[in-house]
């Protein structure tokens, strides 16, 4: 945010750093897990199992609810 300029309180710092710090920790368990379950013979990455699911498949919800994906290819739900 700081190279766009944009002013934040300094809760809202806290706040961002505490999130950041958060989605790192994450982000280390989810390689660590990755890395335990394929050195075991485990299943694939989560990543690869949601590349699994086609787009454009509804098959997870009934009408009127339909699946789609962001720009940045996270799935959601509208309805």
């Amino acid at each position: 945010m700081t190279g766009n300029n944009i002013m934040l309180s300094n809760s809202n710092v806290l706040r961002l750093d505490d999130l950041n710090q958060r989605l790192r920790n994450l982000q280390l368990n989810v390689e660590e897990r990755e890395n335990e379950l394929s050195s075991i013979g485990g299943a694939p990455p989560v990543a690869s199992v949601i590349a699994v699911i086609p787009p454009s498949s509804n098959a997870s919800v009934s009408p009127p609810w339909e699946r789609s994906l962001t720009p940045a290819k996270v799935p959601y739900f509208i309805k």
